[in-house]
């Protein structure tokens, strides 16, 4: 998804800006999480590559899931964002666009979010002591959400939007078969 920040840094900046300027921070944000969570879907895919389905009608048509499925009611802004998207063939362009809004929203907190992927479930304790220790090590507070991935077999993953620090074993046996493949 790196090759897509390019592209997407001028919307996730417009779109800031005017959240900003609106004090609507919140609902921009609640806003693209959702719209995300949509098109990620193969159903939805299919109907965004659709060339046959006339823009208009696929807005109407996400906007009423978001109203159904979430129960969210977008404003004007909002729908003429996701209209413009529509026209510009842009659409692709939303996970990163929303990530990039994320950053924005956290470079102004101060705040760093993330995952951290594990095996497993992980003991509230380790989180918050590997938290303290990137936190200390990067000079800025991180915010680590969980998720399991059981792929990675053992230790974790964890990833921001900038970086990624792979300290799992699947990432140790992918750097393994690297060096035995040359």
């Amino acid at each position: 998804m790196m090759h897509l920040y390019p592209p997407a840094r001028p919307y996730a900046e417009a779109i800031f800006d005017v959240a900003r300027q609106s004090q609507a921070l919140l609902s921009w944000q609640t806003y693209l999480e959702k719209i995300c969570e949509l098109i990620k879907h193969p159903e939805i895919q299919f109907f965004l590559a659709a060339p046959q389905l006339k823009k208009e009608r696929l807005k109407i048509f996400l906007l009423d899931l978001l109203v159904q499925i979430f129960n969210l009611k977008p404003s004007e802004n909002q729908i003429n964002f996701l209209d413009l998207l529509l026209q510009q063939h842009q659409v692709k362009l939303l996970p990163a666009i929303y990530l990039l809004f994320q950053d924005k929203i956290n470079a102004e907190s101060m705040e760093l979010q993330g995952q951290i992927e594990t095996a497993k479930s992980i003991q509230p304790d380790f989180l918050h002591q590997i938290t303290d220790l990137i936190s200390k090590k990067i000079k800025q507070q991180i915010v680590l959400t969980p998720v399991i991935n059981p792929e990675l077999i053992g230790g974790f993953k964890i990833k921001t939007t900038h970086w990624v620090l792979d300290a799992s074993l699947q990432g140790q046996i992918n750097k393994l078969g690297l060096v035995l493949n040359k």
